[in-house]
């Protein structure tokens, strides 16, 4: 009986943390006439959960650039945002170029399969999240290169115009932040 009323317990506790995470437009792209939008989601159409993310779709619409956060049940919190490109096209990822007048910053992607299996996607480093964030917010464009089924280097652009904002209130409306990086080999010697 005893383990019956936990599993109730935790059943109740879960639904109503997911039942505080709604769909909700934070950024309309639309109203500001920028290219980023902002939401939080309950079950995010690409990973299939909660998430709190800002995004565009690419210049010629078939792909997302997006900073997305999932919310943790046990925590009741968004975990520390990801920077991932989805696309519906089948090929390998190379890098990621963020550029403004005649400047740019490389970061390196890593592939993941979204949920939705019909696309593939990228992820940027881990340890480079939160300076492409802070790229994405300060520049004017985005590339995304990749290699096509025949090994031609080809890219996807992604317009940065209005990034900052709709970030700026994903963060805010969030609850999200960049934690600071762990000195593990300080951490060892103590």
């Amino acid at each position: 009986m005893g383990k019956l009323i936990l599993i109730l317990s935790y059943l109740v506790i879960a639904l109503n943390a997911q039942a505080q995470i709604v769909d909700e437009i934070i950024v309309d792209s639309q109203q500001t006439g920028k290219a980023w939008d902002s939401e939080t989601s309950q079950n995010h159409e690409i990973w299939q959960r909660p998430t709190c993310s800002a995004f565009t779709m690419s210049e010629d619409g078939q792909s997302t650039l997006e900073v997305v956060a999932y919310y943790d049940l046990n925590t009741d919190l968004f975990s520390e945002p990801e920077v991932n490109v989805v696309t519906q096209a089948n090929f390998s990822f190379l890098d990621v170029v963020v550029r403004t007048d005649g400047s740019s910053q490389q970061f390196q992607l890593l592939p993941i399969q979204p949920q939705n299996t019909n696309l593939v996607g990228a992820r940027v480093l881990f340890d480079d999240r939160e300076g492409l964030v802070s790229a994405i917010r300060r520049y004017n464009n985005l590339t995304s290169r990749y290699l096509d089924s025949s090994g031609e280097v080809k890219s996807i652009r992604f317009s940065l115009r209005g990034s900052s904002d709709a970030i700026a209130a994903q963060f805010s409306h969030c609850g999200l932040e960049f934690l600071p990086e762990l000195d593990l080999p300080n951490l060892v010697n103590l």
